[in-house]
C-alpha cells in the first residue's frame, strides 16, 4: 500500500465515490494537495479530503 496526493488522473474515481465532496472544488483540492489516496498496486480504494 502507498499513500499519496490525489492527481488530474483520480478525477473520475473521486467523483463516483465521494458523494459529499462539492464536485466543483475536486480540481482545486487536488492542486492544493488536500486529498490523499491510499493506494494499492495503483488502485485507489480509500480517499481522504483534508477539509472536512
Amino acid at each position: 500500500m502507498k499513500i499519496s496526493f490525489a492527481t488530474d488522473k483520480d478525477i473520475a474515481f473521486i467523483k463516483e465515490r465521494d458523494i459529499h465532496l462539492n464536485q466543483a472544488l475536486i480540481q482545486a483540492k487536488i492542486q492544493g494537495k488536500e486529498i490523499y489516496l491510499i493506494r494499492d498496486e495503483q488502485y485507489p480504494f480509500y480517499e481522504y479530503d483534508l477539509d472536512r
